[in-house]
């Protein structure tokens, strides 16, 4: 086995848990600016809120849109 193979390997499982981290925190994040809209008052209060929580609800619709 060539000394490049299991460091190629390490990396790619690396990358895959680094994408599938990512995934899950968009998720996470899409799950509260919904829980979060569905108490606002209004949309001011919603972004607000959002602000307040470090939440961004532009990037959880962006995660979901369709290529």
């Amino acid at each position: 086995m060539t000394p490049g193979v299991p460091r190629q390997r390490e990396m790619g499982e690396a990358g895959q848990r680094s994408a599938n981290t990512k995934r899950e925190n968009a998720l996470q994040n899409d799950r509260a600016a919904r829980v979060v809209a569905s108490r606002a008052v209004d949309a001011g209060d919603c972004r607000d809120l959002l602000d307040m929580l470090g939440l961004d609800a532009d990037a959880a619709r962006a995660e979901h849109r369709p290529d």
